[in-house]
């Protein structure tokens, strides 16, 4: 069972190609947006352990610029999902984006149980 799940995961990236984050962040195929009263930080880090429960990607809770991102790849260039974080004031925005909607269904309700 395991072994022609992994098969499916591998034969899609093939299908679907290379997506880097950048590609994610610019053309996504799905982009939500949500605001927290929480902070950046805490809800980056909320955010990764909430992804971190689903199997078969590595969650990467990075620094940026702007604020924190959550990337969820497969490998460098199969990236799954991306969360940007940014704070002002007292309110953090967080900018989902997919290159699948089939993604947001497994990770929306990550964000969702953070905000």
């Amino acid at each position: 069972m395991l072994r022609a799940f992994a098969g499916a995961i591998a034969l899609s990236l093939f299908l679907a190609g290379c997506n880097s984050v950048k590609s994610v962040r610019e053309s996504p195929d799905t982009r939500e947006t949500f605001t927290s009263s929480k902070p950046a930080e805490q809800l980056a880090g909320c955010i990764g352990d909430a992804w971190g429960d689903l199997s078969s990607v590595s969650i990467k809770t990075n620094r940026t610029a702007k604020g924190w991102a959550v990337i969820a790849e497969y490998d460098a260039e199969h990236i799954s999902s991306v969360a940007d974080l940014t704070e002002q004031g007292k309110q953090t925005t967080v900018v989902y984006s997919a290159p699948f909607r089939t993604n947001s269904e497994r990770y929306l309700p990550g964000i969702r149980s953070c905000l």
